[in-house]
């Protein structure tokens, strides 16, 4: 029958990245609280708090490490469409968005970045997830994992702009994913 929702919040953010497309050095940090309330046009009254923390570190001149802490807490009368969903191209490569999904996320990721030659390279990747209702019930035995690897085709040069093309594999799931920025 649908829903409406509506909210207002901060958000923070620190970023001395050296590129915003294919960083590799410097952090990225953002925080952002919101309160989504049937008195503002709603049909729902809850709250988001979301921590996404990032972290590149050049260990040679064509080398760099990626890493990224996202934890999403939710809580209140959250409409499905608004759950925390585990997966898709820059979450959890190797589910797809959604596969796994509730009121509260934690994830941790990372992936090594190597330049090969001209505007190619490659990437591996790795990360665990999971998500709960709430966030006393997050657990060491419910990480979800993921890893796989990807190409590096780098279309502006400039702003080292790359089309990335990534395999990924879950826990019984896999994924192509074919987008034109880095994941985090």
């Amino acid at each position: 029958s649908g829903s409406r929702v509506a909210g207002l919040g901060a958000l923070a953010t620190w970023d001395t990245r050296n590129s915003a497309y294919s960083p590799d050095a410097g952090s990225f940090a953002e925080i952002s609280s919101t309160v989504y309330s049937s008195s503002i046009l709603g049909d729902y009254h809850f709250t988001v708090h979301t921590f996404d923390i990032r972290d590149y570190r050049s260990v040679s001149h064509s080398t760099v490490i990626a890493s990224q802490a996202y934890l999403r807490i939710s809580s209140g009368d959250v409409p499905i469409r608004n759950l925390s969903l585990l997966g898709g191209s820059d979450l959890m490569r190797g589910y797809w968005k959604g596969r796994f999904a509730d009121e509260n996320l934690f994830a941790l990721q990372t992936e090594v970045r190597q330049f090969l030659f001209w505007r190619l390279g490659v990437v591996a990747f790795s990360g665990v997830a999971q998500v709960a209702d709430k966030v006393h019930s997050f657990g060491l035995a419910d990480f979800h994992w993921a890893c796989g690897a990807g190409l590096r085709i780098m279309v502006q040069k400039k702003d080292k702009l790359n089309l990335r093309i990534d395999y990924g594999f879950g826990e019984n799931s896999s994924g192509l994913y074919v987008i034109l920025k880095e994941a985090f």
